[in-house]
């Protein structure tokens, strides 16, 4: 996860106009937030999805 973290602050400087936002789970809170580019979405929906289907012996490839 450090090279991730050790990516933020590299994307922020450069200030690319071609890339509209980045999209990280809340699986780990990143070091740097306060930008407009980065977009931070919850796994939680993901998660309770896999469980319910596991417990009902379905599938859970296509979630990933």
């Amino acid at each position: 996860m450090e090279h991730f973290h050790s990516f933020l602050p590299d994307f922020r400087k450069s200030r690319c106009s071609r890339i509209k936002a980045i999209f990280v789970t809340d699986s780990v809170t990143p070091k740097e937030s306060d930008w407009q580019q980065l977009k931070i979405v919850s796994i939680a929906p993901l998660i309770a999805t896999a469980i319910q289907r596991f417990k009902s012996d379905g599938s859970i490839s296509d979630l990933f």
